[in-house]
């Protein structure tokens, strides 16, 4: 294993940090400093060959991947222990660098130090009841495939990173080799070509494909995503890996409209488990001025189950309406919850439709059930929101109320 120098790990750190800052407008007037750096450790020892070449601009685009940054690190050592004078020109321009990040330091530091003070002062007059929350940056997790369904979601995706501030994560699974490169190559392109047009970074990021679902959620962990987004262009088998998410999968088929999220259906079954969905109508709430249509179907036997599921109902409407929430009951003349659900969003024309997962065991494990399935295929220009209830909650839900 070869020796990597304090030198070479501050070096890379440093050319990390340019290329975050290079997208910061904090950074404006620096912007041609940080350049320079970038593009003399770019073109003065990684233009050496195609190889070096490709590893520099694989770095510069995931800049967080270890592996990455390690194969950085091995080419930058090599070329720095064959031309000694090149380390001493680095110092020199690092020397500017760590200059400009002092200033930047030393100037958020004088700035957010009062309006701790002014933030606090203010909290101590309002009262609690009526103080705004304020929402956190969220972390926005999108299984990407090179295909026009994963376009969708990465639109949505774009939509919520303007709206919340959002940070989005692409992963991309693939086998080693040509898959592995070719995947790398495309995906610089298309952060290359967000950033261009919307102003927005991707994380961008290649995993080893693995054998299940429950793997593929694991090996994302690491991304602390407060929901992810899926594209699909019909009921495909990676949809079962909603059933091993520990955060909410929003599932769309199209591309997001003007109001994203206008009309929302919030179906009515027996479990009560479905309460649980209400954290979600009160986080985006806080996002959206939506109006809920709460559905049900008009023939519900035997009397338990129907019982069951008018108490859900009483439930839901009184929530609603304590939280001055726009929303209507509607009854559909069927006897299915699942053609309720879909007549429903066809009805109103929904923009998103809120579904808490029946969990469906097979040999394999959880599957996403026919329910759901039915619904995907009978809402093609709607989005589905699918819920958890027992597990991790992110951005759309914290906690759960019954």
């Amino acid at each position: 294993m070869r020796f990597i120098s304090d030198f070479t790990i501050e070096t890379t750190k440093y050319i990390k940090k340019c290329v975050e800052w290079k997208i910061n407008d904090d950074f404006e007037a620096e912007k041609r400093y940080l350049s320079n750096f970038i593009n003399f450790v770019k073109f003065r020892i990684f233009s050496k060959n195609k190889i070096t070449k490709q590893v520099f601009e694989d770095f510069e685009m995931t800049p967080d991947d270890e592996q990455l940054k390690g194969m950085f690190q091995v080419c930058l050592e090599i070329v720095l222990s064959e031309k000694e004078d090149l380390e001493i020109d680095i110092k020199k321009i690092l020397r500017t660098i760590k200059k400009i990040e002092q200033k930047h330091v030393a100037k958020k530091q004088t700035i957010l130090e009062p309006e701790k003070t002014i933030k606090k002062e203010v909290r101590q007059k309002e009262s609690p009841a009526v103080a705004t929350e304020e929402i956190e940056k969220q972390k926005i997790l999108i299984y990407w495939e090179f295909d026009s369904a994963s376009d969708f979601a990465l639109e949505y995706g774009i939509r919520f990173a303007k709206e919340l501030k959002a940070e989005i994560s692409l992963v991309h699974f693939a086998t080693k080799g040509r898959d592995h490169i070719l995947g790398i190559k495309k995906l610089r392109e298309i952060v290359q070509n967000v950033y261009s047009k919307d102003g927005i970074r991707l994380n961008a990021k290649i995993k080893e494909k693995v054998k299940d679902f429950a793997e593929m959620t694991k090996a994302t962990e690491n991304i602390n995503a407060d929901f992810a987004i899926m594209g699909v262009s019909e009921a495909t088998k990676k949809l079962n890996l909603i059933h091993y998410s520990d955060i909410p999968v929003l599932v769309v088929q199209t591309s997001p409209r003007e109001e994203v999220f206008g009309k929302i259906v919030f179906p009515i079954d027996r479990r009560k488990e479905i309460k649980s969905k209400l954290n979600f109508v009160k986080a985006l709430s806080k996002l959206y001025k939506s109006k809920y249509y709460v559905c049900l179907p008009k023939k519900i036997s035997p009397e338990i189950i129907r019982k069951q599921t008018e108490n859900n109902l009483h439930y839901v409407e009184s929530y609603l309406r304590q939280t001055s929430i726009e929303n209507e009951t509607v009854i559909i003349d069927t006897k299915s919850n699942t053609e309720a659900a879909y007549k429903c969003a066809n009805q109103i024309n929904a923009d998103l439709i809120l579904i808490l997962p029946h969990e469906k065991a097979n040999f394999s494990g959880y599957v996403l059930s026919g329910e759901e399935k039915t619904i995907l295929k009978n809402s093609p220009n709607t989005a589905i929101l699918f819920t958890t209830s027992n597990k991790k909650h992110g951005t759309f839900g914290t906690g759960v109320m019954y």
